[in-house]
């Protein structure tokens, strides 16, 4: 795995920093994405392009944790409480997920990413505090992480470029965290064939990390901006993350003026 900040080789991408795309060879990745709604990013994917960087999709289904207030307003029609998925259906999910992915690809994403994480589908069947399945999708280790791992293989097999995987073992979001996430996630894992700390497929940790903490393990030439020339970083503001139908507070947090004058040069 090269040193932070050093160009990263993610897919068919090579990447050097993970950053917004502002500036040429940055990588971003698009939260959340419903596998149903993909084409309506054509114009961010273009606009990622026209700076010279990189785009990849994550895709999600919500599960049990889906808007059932937006089903009976829009479908017309009421909703149960969530019931374990039937087996034909578990099959279809795999095969909209690809479709979602092939989708993703003509809409201009270069790689696409399992949303594997924080409560949603893919997270509901690996965690045991909500999958009570006794069938093979669930009742052990093996089966947990079957879905994932078929959703994973589905992926690769529609587009044959980056495919990533997100986890979050110890986040209780959405009512999850395993009361021992070990073994599980080690498990799914190794058979996503990840080598975890190796060269051959790169693994991105968010969280808990300040310039201080990291900057030895940054090559000089390439540090963030901010963090080369010891400009603080901008601090962020809680109350307004994941706001609904506005970007404030998720989108629009300002560059450094010094930033701002160096794209000026």
């Amino acid at each position: 795995m090269p040193p932070l900040f050093e160009p990263l080789r993610v897919g068919n991408v090579t990447v050097n920093h993970r950053a917004r795309a502002s500036v040429p060879g940055n990588l971003i990745i698009a939260e959340a994405t419903v596998i149903s709604a993909i084409q309506a990013w054509k114009k961010i994917t273009d606009a990622v392009h026209g700076k010279g960087s990189y785009i990849f999709c994550q895709l999600v289904a919500p599960g049990r944790v889906a808007d059932t207030g937006t089903l009976r307003k829009e479908g017309g029609f009421e909703v149960s409480a969530p019931i374990p998925i039937p087996w034909k259906m578990i099959y279809d999910f795999m095969r909209d997920f690809a479709i979602a992915a092939k989708n993703a690809i003509a809409a201009g994403f270069e790689g696409v990413e399992v949303y594997g994480s924080n409560g949603y589908q893919v997270d509901q069947f690996l965690q045991d505090v909500r999958n009570w399945r006794t069938d093979q999708w669930g009742g052990s280790v093996e089966n947990r992480a079957r879905f994932g791992i078929e959703v994973s293989k589905a992926l690769v097999e529609a587009v044959w470029c980056g495919t990533g995987f997100r986890i979050s073992p110890w986040n209780t979001w959405q009512g999850m965290k395993m009361a021992d996430p070990v073994p599980q996630f080690p498990y799914l894992v190794r058979q996503l064939n990840i080598d975890t700390w190796g060269r051959k497929t790169p693994v991105l940790i968010v969280g808990g990390y300040k310039p201080e903490n990291v900057l030895h393990a940054i090559q000089h030439e390439y540090k963030d901006h901010n963090i080369a020339h010891g400009i603080p970083l901008q601090e962020y503001d809680r109350d307004t993350f994941y706001t609904p139908m506005q970007c404030h507070g998720y989108a629009d947090y300002p560059f450094s003026s010094e930033f701002q004058a160096c794209l000026k040069n």
